[in-house]
């Protein structure tokens, strides 16, 4: 019953999002800027790959019940530190699928699908996880330096985390309306 539950909840989810970037991909047309859309719509997965890299990133340097398990194995901890990161990588890999695809499709609707949108389409998916989840992977390590040396280091990092996420709210909130702002601008010129 819960993963019928789960299964819906994500189809309803997947239709506001499609419902959503069609409706922006409309407004866009509207304003003469097609590229509008996927440049929003992008922008906001690369917000959430970062998002989901922070805790995927977290379970890498900090978590897993399994780590002393693990250590005792027959294998390097440089092995078990690339699988890691291998696992981080295609599961960010599944969500920039999941949320890439919608708007290639619709772009490609709206202005005409070619060779050369699915090309760079593939390729943004290949390569978008990339940079947010090394950059939450950076941030992560240097929070498990700064914050290593601490006997309450779990809260510190609860607290880093939460302070971080906020920061990533606002500054969105921020992008967004000087986004905004400057298509207005240009729109009364």
């Amino acid at each position: 019953l819960a993963i019928l539950l789960a299964l819906f909840l994500l189809i309803c989810l997947g239709f506001v999002y499609v419902v959503m970037a069609v409706l922006i991909q409309m407004t866009a047309c509207g304003l003469g800027k097609p590229e509008l859309m996927p440049m929003i719509m992008l922008s906001a997965v690369q917000i959430l790959l970062f998002i989901t890299g922070l805790f995927s990133a977290f379970n890498m340097m900090f978590g897993g019940n399994d780590r002393e398990f693990m250590a005792s194995l027959p294998v390097k901890g440089k092995h078990i530190f690339l699988v890691n990161i291998l696992m981080a990588y295609l599961t960010e890999l599944a969500t920039a699928a999941v949320f890439t695809l919608p708007v290639i499709v619709i772009y490609g609707l709206f202005n005409g699908m070619s060779l050369m949108l699915w090309v760079y389409g593939i390729l943004g998916i290949l390569l978008f996880p990339v940079f947010p989840l090394c950059l939450a992977s950076v941030i992560m390590l240097l929070v498990m330096m700064a914050t290593g040396k601490f006997r309450h280091k779990e809260l510190l990092i609860t607290i880093f985390s939460f302070l971080l996420l906020a920061a990533v709210f606002l500054g969105n909130i921020y992008l967004n309306s000087g986004s905004a702002n400057s298509v207005m601008e240009e729109d009364m010129m």
